[in-house]
């Protein structure tokens, strides 16, 4: 089953530890006009100058979260609200509305995610960076994977938990699915980045 690359960036699984997963999520703001697609399942980051997010690019970025969708008053449409599963790129908003994506933020929040290479159960409670691909402009969705090369103890984008448990999926084939939480999360660093 997991011997196909088709990365789908991050789904949430479940909540670590034994509160209620409520699946909910949080909305924040996107520049208007903001030149970057984001797309479903892409591991976002707090732009702390303007209180905005953007998609994570580089290991240092401290994530806050998944982002989930977006809307926006469409101005290719009247400005009708419309509700999108991805930030099309250069997107303008004429009537002074704010554009808002919906993120899923919270600090125990599991996320399922595609490596790309194989895994060990060595691997389960080290770190690992993304890998940055552009998602699909029909269906919205990401196409970010787990980065199996960069495996370390340092301090990463995600912390792998264990294996998604369903059948045909093994930690040895060449594209398994695993879940992670996210290691670096913005809520419960130190510092800002």
């Amino acid at each position: 089953m997991t011997a196909t690359a088709a990365p789908f960036g991050l789904t949430p699984a479940r909540k670590l530890g034994q509160n209620k997963n409520s699946e909910g999520v949080s909305t924040y703001r996107i520049v208007n006009a903001f030149a970057g697609n984001i797309f479903t399942g892409d591991l976002v980051r707090l732009n702390v100058v303007n209180g905005t997010i953007t998609a994570v690019s580089v290991s240092a970025n401290m994530p806050i979260g998944v982002f989930l969708g977006c809307q926006y008053n469409d101005p290719n449409n009247n400005n009708r609200p419309r509700w999108n599963n991805y930030w099309p790129t250069g997107t303008s908003v004429t009537d002074g509305s704010q554009p808002v994506a919906f993120v899923a933020d919270d600090p125990w929040q599991t996320f399922y995610i595609q490596a790309d290479a194989s895994v060990s159960v060595g691997d389960i409670g080290r770190n690992f960076v993304v890998s940055v691909s552009a998602g699909n402009t029909t269906t919205g969705q990401s196409r970010y994977s787990l980065l199996a090369i960069s495996r370390s103890l340092e301090q990463s984008h995600l912390q792998m938990i264990d294996i998604k448990d369903i059948p045909g999926n093994v930690l040895s084939d060449a594209f398994p699915i695993v879940e992670v939480r996210i290691k670096n999360h913005f809520y419960l660093g130190t510092s800002v980045a």
